[in-house]
């Protein structure tokens, strides 16, 4: 939870899913230890080691990749995935701390589009600049979607609801 709110961790950058005891890379953070080690959305994380040890750890579900791959600020990990069909020892990726936006967005047509991920500290400017980002495309029509936010801080939900007050119930 502390995660979510501060949108910091000391890590690689990635958003995983588990199931049939298989842990896929569904989002890699841009500007991550992650992008720039050569991870890929739908690389299946098969095993890691850190700098150091003799034997890569074999993951059995998510939790054990959040377990292994989160370290010490500036700590290596080496990570083997399964990438189309194929078996990939990935080059050392040092961890580091990596800023999770709360917000995505994007052009679709004439529409702009915002994704809330979370409320956290951060969120209230990501959606700001999103906006001023859309004003300068000229585009005034805006989706909101805040589909699978499981909440957050309610000072970045105010920040990013316009017409709202600080002393407004939510």
């Amino acid at each position: 939870a502390n995660i979510r709110i501060s949108g910091s961790l000391v890590g690689i950058g990635v958003t995983v899913s588990g199931s049939s005891g298989r842990t896929v890379v569904m989002k890699v953070i841009v500007g991550s230890p992650a992008e720039a080690g050569g991870l890929r959305a739908g690389d299946i994380l098969l095993k890691a080691r850190d700098k150091g040890e003799d034997q890569f750890f074999e993951f059995t579900n998510a939790a054990d990749v959040v377990k292994k791959i989160r370290g010490a600020e500036g700590s290596t990990v080496f990570i083997v995935v399964e990438r189309a069909g194929s078996t990939i020892e990935l080059p050392a990726i040092q961890r580091r701390k990596v800023i999770i936006p709360s917000v995505e967005s994007r052009v679709i047509g004439n529409i702009g589009y915002v994704a809330i991920q979370s409320f956290g500290e951060h969120t209230g400017d990501e959606f700001e600049d999103a906006l001023a980002r859309f004003q300068r495309q000229n585009i005034d029509r805006v989706i909101v979607d805040v589909r699978d936010n499981p909440g957050g801080l309610v000072g970045s939900v105010l920040e990013a609801a316009p017409g709202t007050s600080p002393d407004a119930t939510v």
